[in-house]
Order: C-alpha cells, then sequence, then structure tokens
C-alpha cells in the first residue's frame, strides 16, 4: 500500500522527508539534529568598544613608551629643575645631574614595562579580543587592572603633561574595555561563533 502525501510528495508519490539538517514544513528540526545555520553572528557593541578601548591603551602605551625613550632625560631634567627653582649655572645642577641620572633609569625602566603592555595587547587583541575568545578576555582582566594602576602611578609622578594623559587614557580606557568585555552580549557573541 503506497501512502501519499499530497504537500509532500517524494518519489514514487510516497512521503519525502527532510535530510539531516534541513526542517520540516513549519515545525522545529527533530531532536538530535541541528537547527539551520541563522546568518552571520553580529558583533556587539559592547565588544567594538571594548576593542577601542583596548587599541587605544595599546597606543597609549606604545607611545607612553617611545616619547620615555627619546625625551626621558630632558623630561626628567626640566621637570626636576622646575620643582627645585635651579638654575643651570647653580652649584647644585651637579648634584640635580646625578640624581636625574638615576631618575632617567627608573622612568626608562617603565617605558619598557609600557612596551610589554603594548605588544601583550596588541597580540590579545590580534589573536582573541576580537572575536570574545574566553582565554584571551581572562589574559586581559588579569592585566588590565595592573595597566590601570600603573596609568594612575604615571599620572600621580607629573613628569611631563603628555606622559600624564597617556597615564590617565591608559588607567581609563584598561577599566573601559575591561567592563566591556565581560558584558552578557559579549560572551553569546564568543559562544555563536564558537558554535558556528
Amino acid at each position: 500500500m503506497n501512502i501519499h502525501h499530497p504537500q509532500n510528495p517524494g518519489p514514487g508519490g510516497g512521503p519525502q522527508y527532510p535530510q539531516q539538517g534541513q526542517q520540516y514544513p513549519g515545525t522545529q528540526p527533530p531532536a538530535g539534529y541541528p537547527a539551520p545555520p541563522a546568518g552571520p553572528v553580529k558583533t556587539p557593541v559592547a565588544l567594538l568598544i571594548a576593542m577601542a578601548a583596548t587599541a587605544l591603551v595599546t597606543l597609549s602605551t606604545l607611545l607612553s613608551a617611545v616619547i620615555t625613550l627619546v625625551q626621558g632625560e630632558e623630561l626628567v631634567r626640566e621637570y626636576a629643575r622646575e620643582l627645585a627653582g635651579i638654575t643651570e649655572g647653580s652649584e647644585l645642577a651637579g648634584l640635580l645631574d646625578a640624581a636625574l641620572a638615576e631618575a632617567n633609569s627608573i622612568l626608562q625602566s617603565h617605558a619598557y614595562i609600557w612596551i610589554f603592555f603594548g605588544v601583550v595587547f596588541a597580540a590579545l587583541l590580534a589573536l582573541g579580543l576580537r572575536t570574545g575568545a574566553t582565554w584571551a578576555r581572562i589574559v586581559f582582566t588579569v592585566l588590565a587592572p595592573i595597566a590601570a594602576l600603573l596609568g594612575l602611578r604615571d599620572m600621580a609622578d607629573g613628569i611631563a603633561d603628555i606622559l600624564v594623559l597617556f597615564g590617565l587614557l591608559i588607567a581609563v580606557d584598561s577599566l573601559i574595555a575591561l567592563v566591556a568585555f565581560w558584558l552578557p552580549g559579549v560572551g553569546r557573541y564568543a559562544k555563536a561563533r564558537k558554535a558556528a
């Protein structure tokens, strides 16, 4: 006996059943079968904000490091003379120069720390943060508060206005990115991308 299904006749007049991955007309896929793809996954605004803030942190750390390495000694000299009120011909100028050499080496170590953070944040953006990967968000979560504290330290040092500005950008943008990377939309986006 041949059963005929008028809405979905198969070859020879019999019923035609959907293949794996196809849906029955007007119903959900049966248990065990995946739903058809819903199309491309839209990047959430929170992830775009987090990536932009991370890019600003990366740029700020690297620019701060370059300025410090190139002009650090002069910046420290100007800051110290202004702070102490020492003129160029003063007998205290020789003592100041010895102290400035030490201060400059400390400032250069700050620059190398900023280079480390800049390279790591750039790598995280390239390798995982742009897709919301959990491992990259965890690494960023560990490093961002440290970068924010170091940015605040640069602000408190007040050696040069430009370094204070970069310290502010690093501190604020690190915290903005940190919060934005853990908003629920980013987590859903990462899961959807992983499932696709």
